[in-house]
């Protein structure tokens, strides 16, 4: 095989390596995941679902609603933080958390003062059927004003 032919393999394999293993690592997440540094990391082993949205009703009432969905045997949770824009800080002013087996939701509100933006942070975990940890994920819905 001509040599510039392996160059190029060679360039191509490295690249989808790269690619694959930093698609595993950071997977969607709003922020980059704590082994980002030691290349590769499980992700999503009995997660496979969440949800997270944030809604505004009238008077300043704000719905929150989250779900996870873990693989049978597994314990889901879900922990929502309501979180107020104070000039790029965000405060968490209302938090939820719930679990059960295989799936969990959280329908909660809270009435909240304008002039701000809101979002919704949740933590979606999944836990072994003895409480061990297996793996968690950070979501954040987009900004909602009021």
């Amino acid at each position: 095989m001509p040599k510039i032919f392996k160059r190029a393999a060679a360039m191509v394999l490295s690249a989808s390596l790269v690619f694959c293993c930093g698609a595993v690592c950071l997977a969607g997440e709003a922020e980059p995941c704590a082994a980002a540094d030691s290349g590769i990391a499980p992700a999503y082993i009995a997660i496979y679902g969440t949800q997270n949205s944030l809604s505004r009703e009238a008077y300043g009432k704000m719905v929150c609603d989250a779900n996870t969905r873990v693989t049978a045997g597994y314990i889901a949770e879900v922990t929502a933080e309501l979180q107020q824009d104070n000039g790029g800080d965000w405060e968490t002013i209302a938090k939820w958390t719930s679990s059960a087996s295989n799936y969990v939701t959280i329908n909660e509100y809270q009435y909240v003062l304008s002039g701000y933006g809101y979002r919704l942070k949740t933590t979606h975990t999944a836990y072994t059927s003895s409480h061990g940890f297996v793996e968690s994920t950070v979501r954040y819905s987009s900004t909602v004003y009021y």
